[in-house]
Formats: C-alpha cells, sequence, structure tokens
C-alpha cells in the first residue's frame, strides 16, 4: 500500500511540509508506504492543448511531470498540498497537476485522492475545492478528516502551532489508511465496477436532435485501444461523425510485457502469429441492431487489425450493417485488414477499406473524412 505526496510549495522546508510530514508519519504509522516529491520549487510549464501525449504516451514535455507519471500509476492513493496565492493553489502545482492528469492515460478509477492547504488565514476552501476537482472526474474517492484538510501559518514553523491542523492531517491520513485499505478488499472480492461507455456530450447540439427526430443512419464508433492512443482517435472521430462512442474492452487488460512485438513469445506475438485466436472480450454489450454505420478502430500489429476484432465482429450479428475501418501506427497502414476481417461478418455486411490516421488527426480533418465516405 502506497502514498504519492505532491508537496506544491516552493519551501522544502515551510509550513506545507509540516502539514506533509504529519501525513507521512501518521501513513507509516498505519503500515502504508509513502513518498513524497517536492515540486513546487521546479521550472514547470502548463499544458499547451497539443494532444502529443496522446500519440506519444507521455507529456511532450519531459520534466517533473513525467517523472511523477509512473508513481502515480503505482500509487494506492495521491495527496496533493499546496499553500494558498489569492484564494487559489500555486501556479506551479497547477500547471503539473493539469499535465499530470491529461497526458496519463492510465485508469485511476478508486486510487483515493486528499487534497491538503496552508495558508496564513483565509483562501483554503476555494483552494481546497480546485484542488479536488483533479479527483473528481478521474472516478478517483476523495478521502476526509474531521474539518478541511488546511493547515495555518504565516512565517516558517507556525504551523506546528496550529494543533488542530496538525490534528486533521493526523485524522485524514488514517481515514485515508482505512478507505484505500478497505478498497484493495473490494476489488479482490469483487473486482472493479463495470463503466458505461463515455458519451460526450458538447452542450446540446440542434443538429443531432433533428437527426434523431427525423430517425436518420445512426453512426457508432467501437474502438479497441491498448495503449490509449486509438482511443483518442476514436473520441475525435465519434465527434466528426455524430457517432456514440464504444470501447472494446479485452478480458484481461494488455500489459507493457503483452504488447513487446519484439518478444516472440509475449501475448500479442502469439495472438497475431495464429490468426485463429480470438481474446475474449469483457462485454458483448453494444447494441450494433441500433447502428447502420459502424466505424471500428484498432491499432495496426503486424500490418493487421488485432484479433480482438475478429472476436468482436463474431459476438454480433451486423447483418446490413456498413463497416468502416479506421487505425492508429507508427507507419504501417491496414493492409489486408478488410480482407482478413470479411469472414467475421455476414455476407450482407459490407466492410469498407479505411484508414490510418496520426494520434493527433483533429475533429475538422475527421470531419472532412466522413464526408468524403458518403455514409
Amino acid at each position: 500500500m502506497k502514498v504519492l505526496i505532491i508537496n506544491g510549495s516552493p519551501h522544502a522546508k515551510g509550513n506545507t511540509a509540516i502539514a506533509v510530514n504529519e501525513l507521512a508519519k501518521t501513513f507509516e504509522a498505519q503500515g502504508v508506504e509513502t513518498e513524497v516529491c517536492h515540486i513546487g520549487n521546479k521550472d514547470i510549464r502548463g499544458c499547451i492543448a497539443c494532444r502529443k501525449c496522446a500519440e506519444l504516451g507521455h507529456c511532450v514535455f519531459n520534466d517533473a511531470v513525467n517523472e511523477l507519471a509512473p508513481k502515480f500509476e503505482a500509487a494506492d492513493g495521491l495527496v496533493v498540498a499546496s499553500p494558498v496565492y489569492y484564494a487559489s493553489a500555486n501556479a506551479t502545482l497547477i500547471a503539473c497537476l493539469d499535465r499530470l492528469f491529461f497526458s496519463t492515460h492510465f485508469d485511476k478509477t478508486m486510487k483515493v485522492g486528499a487534497s491538503v492547504v496552508v495558508a496564513r488565514r483565509g483562501g483554503c476552501s476555494a483552494t481546497f475545492d480546485e484542488l479536488n476537482k483533479y479527483f473528481t472526474i478521474s472516478n478517483m474517492p476523495i478521502a476526509s478528516s474531521q474539518y478541511w484538510n488546511s493547515v495555518h501559518g504565516r512565517e516558517i514553523g507556525q504551523a506546528e502551532k496550529d494543533a488542530e491542523g496538525l490534528q486533521t492531517m493526523r485524522t485524514l491520513a488514517k481515514n485515508m489508511s482505512f478507505l484505500m485499505k478497505s478498497i484493495a478488499l473490494g476489488k479482490e472480492k469483487y473486482g472493479l465496477l463495470e463503466k458505461e461507455p463515455w458519451q460526450p456530450t458538447h452542450f446540446i447540439r440542434e443538429d443531432l436532435l433533428i437527426k434523431e427526430e427525423t430517425n436518420m443512419s445512426k453512426k457508432l464508433v467501437a474502438y479497441f485501444s491498448a495503449s490509449g492512443v486509438t482511443a483518442g482517435l476514436a473520441k475525435n472521430l465519434a465527434e466528426a461523425a455524430g457517432a456514440d462512442l464504444y470501447e472494446i474492452r479485452p478480458a484481461v487488460p494488455y500489459t507493457n510485457a503483452d504488447l513487446n512485438w519484439q518478444d516472440k513469445n509475449s501475448r500479442s506475438s502469439v495472438e497475431m502469429n495464429d490468426k485463429s485466436f480470438r481474446p475474449a472480450i469483457a462485454d458483448t454489450d453494444a447494441n450494433i441492431a441500433d447502428y447502420d454505420t459502424i466505424y471500428v478502430g484498432f491499432p495496426i500489429w503486424w500490418y493487421a487489425a488485432p484479433t480482438i476484432i475478429n472476436t468482436f465482429l463474431e459476438a454480433y450479428d451486423f447483418s446490413g450493417k456498413t463497416i468502416v475501418l479506421f487505425a492508429t501506427s507508427g507507419m504501417s497502414g491496414l493492409g489486408n485488414s478488410a480482407k482478413e476481417l470479411k469472414p467475421s461478418v455476414s455476407d450482407t455486411a459490407v466492410i469498407r477499406d479505411g484508414k490510418r490516421f496520426a494520434a493527433s488527426t483533429s475533429v475538422d480533418e475527421l470531419k472532412k473524412w466522413v464526408e468524403s465516405l458518403g455514409v
């Protein structure tokens, strides 16, 4: 059991550090390992929305954010601590968290989060609320304490005199330890809850309302993404096509070792060397009957579609449907993907050769492609 603590104060031994140290001591007493990373005095720029992280698997700026990413993934909980500046967190910490949460594509569900704020007098509640938003958008439960997680002190060392604030830190660490251990037991017995496919809604669009009212052709973007790259492209395509989104999830997620194409004995190598192999999928709840056109996306493996796509196609009746392929890869095209997938659907289903895209392809570019298809 491990907690990552990010100290966003520019002072390594300031009042924020006093609050963090109280947490760390209590975590250790609860049998929880801690790692404290001090980033408040580092040069960390903000996100520039280039979306390169979807293609690279990490932020394009190789700084402390990329160093924190694997530590965050390995941790069971995350505590972010900051001094209060103008009723807000330190801007360096906010830049770090924006990029850390956006550029990491691992599932954060049920990692426990907590924020800690330190101020001379006011602004604690606003800053506390600001930091907690990173957790609540990421399916991360928040650990609470006996009061909002704040400690007071202006001059260095004054926080040691805030008896109630330090008690709040101890209670927070105890509650968080209990919550992480309880979640671990729950995951062991019941597993994680099944997620619904994401339904992005960018306010209410009149064109979509008209489409529903006139019973126009419905479209679905179904995608398999082992590392998160194809997922980003699929979301853009769903927006471009006005389509619903569905993730094809493997029953057993792929690890980095599974995806090692240089290892002939890796899981992906074994699967792709046997075209009859059908990796199990986690769900068969896509309402294929509701759609006329289905965009099916995947990363290119060994110049073809992963065999889990065959599993998906064979799990449903695609009679009379139009299937349009799209893919991501470093440089390889779709090859014989359409030809190899055709036996997995009925004779009346049409599989159209699609296109390989860069992970950073914009919504506008994808709209032009969708319009060119005439579906």
